[in-house]
């Protein structure tokens, strides 16, 4: 039986499908219950243009795989390529019951309920499927048809950008770095010419502790598009990552020099200087960009850093207030301003 199969195998991997189809029957006319001969066998029928008798084969297998995701996805897909959305969806639906994990098996739901033109159900799937791939080679464009068949009313509706943005905040939130460096990825990769994908993909491998992928992308980057200041950024935060800072001081110095108003960049430099050690260096400083650009959060938040360094707890509190005066959702804000507060009273 095993002979029968594997030779039906070969045959049909030369081309032979009519002798291949003739013994991958005899195989299954002695062990029927094999599932995986009534898969090849349909194979081999459906390359004959014989799609009836092939899709007979896969009911077969998918009901001889009954609790298996796969199958059921498998049989599905005949039918809907043969236009029989209602029955399609009723085997998808039951694939992702069975692995609500596995986006192939949604992709294929949300597929068939496009063909059926069930639009905003489609939506809504192939946004599941895109929270569990993001770089689904298919879900893309999928998503855009959708977008298209709404027509006017689509314009109101995520779309991939906003999809795979969500994606990999949530994931990036609950520190889940490799789903976040998918979704970061798929974005650069859907969206080449847009500025920020690059510097965000690099700011999450840095943050994963991937530095030198995080530099090697902002360096290819900055090669092709030396203007990009979100990616000058995060080149000069790797080597603060690193602790390099003598390195670090010379990387915001070099993004000043080409964009001397910005603001994070002036914060970074600061906050180098700082880490050298010239703490009162790093405070002039920081008073003079404060100076120019006052009601700037990262600014604020450098000189009340500074403060807490020198364990100047009045003043780092106030300074953190300032903070959250400016930008009420700093991240970490209320856990700096207790901190303060706690150390103000312990000092007292």
């Amino acid at each position: 039986m095993n002979d029968l199969a594997a030779a039906a195998a070969q045959l049909q991997h030369k081309g032979r499908l009519d002798e291949a189809v003739a013994l991958y029957w005899q195989a299954i006319e002695q062990t029927p219950d094999r599932a995986e001969l009534h898969v090849a066998l349909a194979s081999a029928l459906q390359a004959l243009g014989r799609p009836e008798e092939a899709l007979h084969c896969q009911r077969r297998a998918a009901a001889l795989m009954s609790g298996d995701a796969r199958a059921q996805a498998a049989l599905a897909d005949r039918l809907r390529h043969l236009g029989r959305y209602a029955e399609a969806f009723g085997f998808y639906r039951r694939a992702v019951e069975l692995a609500p994990d596995d986006p192939e098996a949604g992709f294929g739901l949300a597929e068939c309920l496009l063909g059926a033109g069930e639009i905003e159900a489609a939506l809504v799937e192939n946004e599941r499927v895109l929270t569990l791939a993001p770089d689904h080679p298919g879900a893309h464009a999928q998503r855009v048809t959708a977008l298209l068949r709404l027509g006017p009313a689509g314009r109101d509706r995520p779309g991939v950008w906003e999809v795979l943005l969500k994606v990999a905040k949530d994931a990036q939130d609950r520190k889940d770095w490799e789903h976040a460096i998918r979704a970061r990825k798929a974005l650069v990769a859907r969206f080449p010419d847009a500025p920020a994908p690059p510097s965000q993909l690099a700011t999450t491998l840095r943050l994963a502790g991937r530095i030198d992928e995080a530099e090697s992308v902002v360096l290819k980057a900055l090669a092709e598009r030396p203007e990009l200041l979100g990616c000058a950024l995060e080149y000069a935060w790797a080597a603060a990552a690193r602790r390099d800072w003598t390195e670090a001081l010379r990387r915001w110095d070099e993004t000043l020099a080409r964009h001397p108003d910005s603001a994070h960049a002036l914060g970074g430099r600061v906050h180098a200087l700082a880490q050298t050690g010239r703490i009162d260096g790093a405070e002039r400083d920081c008073l003079s960009a404060i100076a120019r650009f006052p009601d700037e959060p990262i600014l604020r938040a450098c000189h009340a850093w500074l403060a807490a360094r020198r364990r100047d707890w009045p003043a780092a509190l106030e300074r953190w207030h300032i903070v959250k005066r400016l930008q009420p959702g700093y991240p970490g804000i209320d856990h700096r301003i207790e901190e303060a507060q706690q150390a103000a009273k312990g000092a007292a």
